[in-house]
């Protein structure tokens, strides 16, 4: 059983509530943290835990001791992921403006070729037997190309959040996989100024369909 999409505002009362039930099955929950976060929101998830989603919006900066001490907390505990929303620092590149880590991830991420694109992610997935992985994955914006999402490895390494994710994996026993994706929304592709029909013809009868996805 999955439960979704609990909010800082009514978050607490939901899951004192669900701890109250106490679930003799192990369920997974997605839930958003806010800056006002301590690490004793762990005191007030249910136990049987298996799979927890955490969402961290743009400009929200999560104190580092609250994950560690979730994962610490939840002998039941699976997997974690988490999602942050660390917004766009200029073309192509991510930004750093949120984040549940003590690393600085500032300037950290490669550029990418973001020309018809709507999001941006970098992924590291981190497993008990501590395989590494990361991707980089591109959406596109469906106004200008046509395709599905793409999703590759990537040669590329932040070592403080490797090793934090590392800690989460050692102390809990339990936990078998642990990931987090930092993503960013690109916005309008034709923030440049240039309008698609401004006369400067490149050979291309139509932009939407010379862009292969795949």
């Amino acid at each position: 059983m999955m439960i979704c999409a609990l909010r800082p505002r009514h978050r607490n009362i939901a899951l004192e509530i669900l701890k109250s039930v106490n679930f003799e099955q192990d369920f997974g929950l997605a839930m958003t943290l806010d800056a006002c976060d301590t690490p004793t929101l762990a005191e007030i998830l249910p136990n049987t835990l298996s799979n927890l989603n955490i969402f961290i919006p743009e400009h929200v900066r999560i104190k580092p001791t609250i994950v560690p001490e979730i994962v610490r907390s939840l002998s039941k505990l699976r997997t974690i992921y988490i999602h942050i929303n660390v917004g766009i620092a200029g073309p192509g590149r991510l930004g750093s403006n949120a984040s549940c880590f003590a690393a600085n991830l500032e300037r950290k991420f490669p550029d990418v070729f973001t020309d018809y694109c709507s999001a941006i992610d970098y992924e590291l997935v981190v497993s008990r037997d501590m395989t590494l992985v990361w991707t980089v994955g591109l959406e596109p914006d469906y106004r200008y190309c046509y395709g599905k999402p793409y999703r590759t490895e990537v040669d590329f390494e932040l070592p403080d959040v490797k090793t934090e994710l590392l800690d989460w994996l050692s102390v809990s026993y339990g936990l078998e996989k642990a990931g987090v994706m930092f993503k960013g929304y690109v916005g309008d592709c034709d923030d440049d100024g240039d309008d698609d029909d401004d006369g400067d013809d490149d050979g291309d009868e139509d932009d939407r369909a010379i862009y292969n996805w795949d």
